[in-house]
């Protein structure tokens, strides 16, 4: 993923993955290291210093694992697109009195829509879809849901697409929200004649 992230020039953190030695990766620590099949939090590890990666690695193999730079931005969204566009956004956010501050998932955050006061959606945010957008093109899907960290600033905020989801938790809203966006998306290609759906 993160090497067609790159072929299209998607803004996203440095990383660094092979079955050599760390002498080889040149990042920027502090680092986070993620398991190639993590999901929900859990296989995702933040390293502030070469020798707290090189005492892991000790028990790891280093092929399993992707490292990349930590990015410290405050915000961070999850964007579900289709063909149509974004369809359905949230924003995480942190609950009270977690241990692990640093990165967002199902244990540890509340999901909240854009009808909340507090979503804050960024002024580059159409930026921020259309880059979105360009993956799912590239990926040829028709669907998929994107994790995007976000600086905490006013005007035209940096960011870095974390990954594509291929199975993100949905709430009985969101399977709703999603039942009505895959008919959209039958709909439209039966009406563009591209095949039986």
């Amino acid at each position: 993923m993160k090497q067609k992230f790159n072929n299209i020039k998607i803004p996203q953190s440095e990383w660094f993955h092979s079955d050599n030695n760390i002498d080889n990766m040149n990042l920027k620590y502090p680092i986070i290291c993620k398991y190639i099949h993590s999901s929900g939090g859990k296989g995702i590890y933040l390293f502030k210093t070469k020798q707290e990666v090189e005492s892991f690695l000790k028990a790891h193999p280093i092929d399993k694992y992707v490292f990349e730079h930590y990015y410290t931005y405050t915000k961070e969204y999850r964007l579900h697109v289709s063909t149509n566009g974004c369809f359905l956004s949230y924003r995480k956010l942190l609950k009270n009195g977690q241990e692990d501050r640093w990165h967002r998932h199902i244990n540890n955050s509340t999901f909240i829509n854009e009808a909340n006061e507090l979503f804050s959606k960024p002024t580059n945010w159409d930026t921020i879809v259309d880059d979105c957008m360009k993956i799912l093109q590239y990926f040829k899907l028709d669907i998929a849901a994107f994790d995007v960290k976000v600086q905490n600033k006013k005007e035209n905020p940096k960011y870095i697409i974390l990954e594509s989801n291929t199975a993100p938790s949905i709430t009985e809203f969101s399977s709703n929200i999603y039942k009505q966006e895959l008919m959209n998306i039958i709909n439209k290609k039966r009406a563009d004649g591209k095949g039986k759906c």
